[in-house]
């Protein structure tokens, strides 16, 4: 693949992922980054029901993917989110995205946040996570990109630490 331009879906606020695919065209831009959950941060709300998620039926993610092909949209990848990854469920959560992202999308890369902690047990359950998640991704064939969030990726002294 040579080099190309991305839109992320969640750039269409609460119409989401399906106007992503219906006009992103308009600007030039062939590939989206798709949003597998509901986001509500810093004022951009966006309802579950905008977008695709783990919890999605088979056919409504089909008729996602037919709407893909329909518009000569691809994707570049997946945003998996990750602020939950402290806890058990949310990295049950992660990893069903994981799964979503390369089975039923085909993409190789997924974009995560790494979550926050507020204390030294916190953080070593988010780097335990997120270490889970990096082996399934391996198994799986996919790149974790992590975004720079509050947390353990907000800046290089925070990665080293």
């Amino acid at each position: 693949m040579s080099g190309f331009i991305s839109c992320y879906t969640n750039n269409y606020g609460p119409f989401g992922v399906r106007a992503a695919v219906e006009n992103v065209r308009e600007a030039g831009i062939e590939y989206l980054e798709l949003a597998l959950r509901a986001h509500d941060f810093g004022g951009l709300v966006i309802p579950e029901s905008a977008v695709i998620t783990e919890e999605s039926d088979d056919r409504t993610i089909e008729e996602f993917r037919e709407l893909l092909l329909k518009h000569d949209v691809k994707l570049s990848g997946c945003n998996i989110g990750g602020g939950e990854i402290g806890s058990q469920d949310g990295l049950d959560r992660l990893k069903k995205r994981l799964r979503l992202a390369r089975e039923r999308f085909e993409v190789d890369l997924v974009v995560a946040s790494a979550g926050r902690a507020t204390s030294p047990e916190g953080w070593r359950v988010v780097v335990a996570h997120l270490r889970k998640l990096a082996d399934l991704a391996n198994d799986l064939g996919l790149l974790i990109a992590l975004e720079t969030h509050k947390g353990p990726t907000q800046n290089a002294e925070a990665m080293l630490k």
